[in-house]
């Protein structure tokens, strides 16, 4: 018998139902937020998401939000919460508009 155990560090999954939109910038092909996942230990909790095609007020609607990838999720990308991953998530959000 085969058993496969999944090993998941505490708190380092984000729920996808306690979270906190931090900031964020859109244009209209996507939005790019920064998201506080309360609870969550990797990177204090902090991601910063490219949502395709969804605006801010759709995005504040949502009751989850999570930052993985699934089909027919809107999540196009995650970045590392540092100053290069800010930069290169307003590079792809700004250019976003050429792959659309």
């Amino acid at each position: 018998m085969n058993t496969t155990i999944e090993k998941i560090g505490m708190g380092t999954k984000p729920d996808p139902f306690n979270y906190t939109i931090e900031s964020w910038g859109e244009n209209e092909h996507g939005t790019l937020i920064e998201v506080k996942y309360h609870g969550c230990k990797t990177f204090d909790g902090i991601k910063i998401l490219l949502v395709k095609g969804l605006g801010i007020n759709t995005i504040k609607k949502r009751k989850t939000l999570d930052p993985h990838f699934f089909e027919d999720h809107p999540i196009m990308a995650r970045f590392a919460p540092t100053k290069e991953g800010r930069k290169l998530a307003k590079i792809c959000l700004n250019n976003l508009c050429n792959i659309t």
